[in-house]
């Protein structure tokens, strides 16, 4: 799993993605009959303003409250990188400083996966590793 991200600062761009190089075994115990899925939890905002409850799913793509999860089954999950420019999400500002905050959070569900799964709402959904990586550029 992640320990940390790697954050790339262009003009006009911001890439997020993990630092491949600094990935951790986690071992976990699933229980019987239970799927294994994941979140993830992207927000960036400028440093000094208040941390929203809306973020971006790396998974996804889109900005939502309620992002649905995904299977933990692509063995490229962590290779994915997050692109925010500054045309399309007005993201960066030439001088301004951002807070970049990645959660990501594995879970077991008795939901099997779906279109738009939110195994959240079972009653045996349980997070089994969870970490919050954070950065400022």
């Amino acid at each position: 799993m992640p320990t940390r991200l790697s954050v790339q600062r262009a003009v006009g761009r911001l890439s997020v993605s993990y630092d491949l190089a600094a990935l951790r075994n986690v071992k976990i115990t699933v229980g019987k009959k239970m799927t294994i899925g994941v979140k993830d939890e992207l927000r960036v905002y400028l440093k000094g303003d208040a941390r929203p409850s809306r973020y971006r799913s790396v998974l996804e793509g889109s900005m939502n409250e309620t992002e649905p999860a995904v299977p933990l089954s692509d063995a490229d999950l962590l290779k994915s990188t997050e692109t925010l420019t500054s045309v399309h999400d007005s993201i960066p500002t030439a001088g301004k400083r951002y807070i970049v905050e990645h959660d990501i959070i594995l879970f077991e569900t008795d939901i099997p996966p779906q279109h738009m799964w939110h195994p959240e709402k079972s009653r045996a959904f349980k997070v089994l590793w969870e970490k919050k990586l954070d950065t400022v550029r």
